[in-house]
């Protein structure tokens, strides 16, 4: 052999081979033997034991002649079924080396992906160090809270300066408990939760309480791979004391013009006062020579003392206007009705329009809502236009001084109440510089009164501006936002 193995199947044919090559010789011999003695038959030249054994091995040699036979033809099924393993064990072979090939490049995948994600984690954690050195040079508060709870996760040295707190102190505390207000807690909350925020005006506190009013900007980042929002404030606490300051001194020059308006109408105010302090002398004199005459008629005398004390409520209205309209007080926000405030209004000048003779014609709309505001600083805008109307028509004919006070819902959906007179108008450069602090057309006017009239309307988010006309006269309109389901007016 040329020392390759020999297959349990060759073996097997080699086995019956030699069995068989066995038999024939042993028939050759016996073959042989008779040619020796041709005269004598086949079976005459062995013993009779020979005989016997002949027989068997005749037929072993057939029954082992028929079993190679057989044998072959299993050896040939063996063949072919190896033949078929060999197959299916080369397809086996072949799909292992390919999943072997699969498996490999996809580990050399992970491996890349493995190597892309440190370096991004290298890269973020690189950029992390790069971000919280910069909110830490910052010169503003920052902190990072937790998404959904917002606990609080790391504030920086300025935020610890601003808010007198502890790092250590801030990291066991929620952001919503920086706020004072719990309307703009929630407020705050749900903005969060929608998006981001920008420059939200609200009040916080400091460490051991005290308010202070900061804007706040938030947004969403990722901080040590937690979703988390960041939050900037700034503290605007001076400008609001300022904002507050100069409220303040806007409220103190308004006292002033509503006094030194009760001062021009001091004549036209002693004139309505006149009238019922007259009549109450009148009345009182006439009860007291009744008096001395003994002649009392207890019925003229009841009547006469009703006209005095109808008299003295008269003239008492007229001290308490005026007292209203001067006194000095903090500005209230509440429930107002507009057409109420003309109507005061029109009590406190009709005395003057009266002597300037000025038609006055009110235009009011019927079931207004109201508005949130301050009624006497109202009042003072609406006195003023009208006031400056009754002036600007002194050079008309009395037939021609018509001021006309409407109110009504404009198209905006706000208030709005509008004041028109018959005089000359202004002219174009008065129409853009009437609003301008101590700009006036008056002789002897101060200059104020439009100014602080538009200063009063948009602090009630209101504006106030000057209406084109295109005939003669001046309008002046100023709308107020509604306040929404309040009750409305009668008339």
């Amino acid at each position: 052999m040329d020392g390759r193995r020999i297959g349990p199947l060759s073996r097997v044919r080699l086995v019956w081979l030699g069995v068989g090559l066995a038999a024939l010789s042993w028939l050759i011999e016996a073959l042989l033997a008779m040619q020796a003695r041709p005269d004598a038959t086949f079976t005459a030249h062995l013993l009779p034991r020979d005989v016997n054994e002949l027989r068997v091995r005749v037929v072993v040699a057939l029954l082992l002649i028929m079993f190679g036979i057989v044998a072959q033809a299993t050896v040939g099924r063996w063949r072919r079924a190896e033949g078929e393993l060999r197959g299916v064990r080369d397809e086996l072979e072949q799909r292992v080396r390919e999943r072997t090939a699969e498996l490999t490049a996809a580990n050399r995948r992970l491996e890349q992906e493995i190597g892309e994600r440190e370096q991004a984690e290298r890269a973020l954690r690189a950029s992390e160090g790069r971000f919280r050195a910069m909110v830490e040079a910052a010169p503003i508060p920052f902190l990072i809270a937790r998404i959904p709870d917002g606990q609080i996760l790391y504030v920086n040295a300025q935020f610890e300066r601003v808010f007198e707190m502890s790092a250590e102190e801030a990291l066991k505390r929620k952001t919503l408990s920086l706020y004072c207000d719990p309307d703009d807690r929630a407020r705050l909350l749900s903005m969060q939760r929608d998006g981001e925020i920008r420059d939200y005006e609200v009040r916080a506190r400091k460490n051991d309480g005290r308010p202070f009013w900061v804007v706040v900007s938030v947004r969403q980042l990722t901080f040590e791979g937690l979703p988390a929002w960041l939050a900037g404030f700034y503290d605007v606490s001076d400008r609001v004391r300022a904002e507050e300051q100069a409220r303040l001194h806007q409220e103190e020059l308004a006292h002033v013009v509503r006094v030194s308006t009760m001062g021009e109408m001091a004549a036209g105010l002693a004139h309505e006062l006149n009238q019922p302090l007259a009549a109450i002398t009148n009345y009182a004199q006439g009860c007291v020579r009744r008096l001395q005459s003994e002649a009392v008629d207890t019925d003229q005398f009841t009547e006469a003392l009703e006209h005095v004390v109808a008299e003295a409520r008269r003239a008492g209205a007229v001290i308490r206007r005026v007292r209203d309209f001067v006194r000095k007080r903090e500005p209230r926000r509440e429930a107002v009705h507009v057409n109420e405030v003309v109507r005061r209004v029109m009590k406190l000048a009709e005395t003057e329009a009266r002597v300037n003779q000025v038609a006055i014609r009110l235009n009011l709309a019927g079931g207004l809502p109201t508005v949130l505001g301050d009624d006497i600083q109202l009042e003072q805008v609406v006195l003023n236009l009208v006031r400056n109307g009754i002036e600007a028509m002194a050079q008309c004919a009395p037939e021609e001084r018509h001021l006309t006070i409407a109110t009504g819902v404009g198209q905006e959906g706000m208030l709005e109440v509008v004041v028109a007179d018959a005089g000359s108008g202004l002219t174009p450069e008065a129409a853009e510089r009437v609003f301008v602090p101590f700009y006036t057309t008056k002789r002897d006017g101060m200059g104020m009164g439009l100014s602080i009239s538009q200063a009063i309307i948009e602090a009630h988010g209101g504006r106030l501006g000057v209406v084109p006309r295109a005939t003669r006269g001046t309008t002046f309109r100023f709308t107020l936002p509604l306040e929404q389901g309040t009750a409305r007016d009668g008339a």
